[in-house]
């Protein structure tokens, strides 16, 4: 998984609960993503873009989401 150098702020806008994970290979289930992030807060949605080799995982709260990408975001 490629990361930029330094880390993106969190946005400001608390109506962004979405993230944006990439570098997802094939022996990771939408399952095991959502297992993941729901250490961080209820997760609403997972989707998985297998050719992108992305995800998109949409919690029920912001602050969730905030959380999430604070504690999984490695630079």
């Amino acid at each position: 998984m490629s990361t930029p150098k330094e880390k993106p702020k969190n946005p400001e806008d608390e109506t962004i609960w979405t993230l944006f994970v990439g570098g997802v290979k094939q022996i990771l289930t939408k399952l095991d993503i959502k297992e993941y992030f729901e250490n961080f807060g209820k997760v609403k949605q997972v989707k998985v873009l297998l050719n992108a080799e992305c995800a998109f995982v949409e919690f029920e709260e912001w602050k969730e989401a905030e959380l999430a990408f604070d504690k999984s975001y490695k630079t």
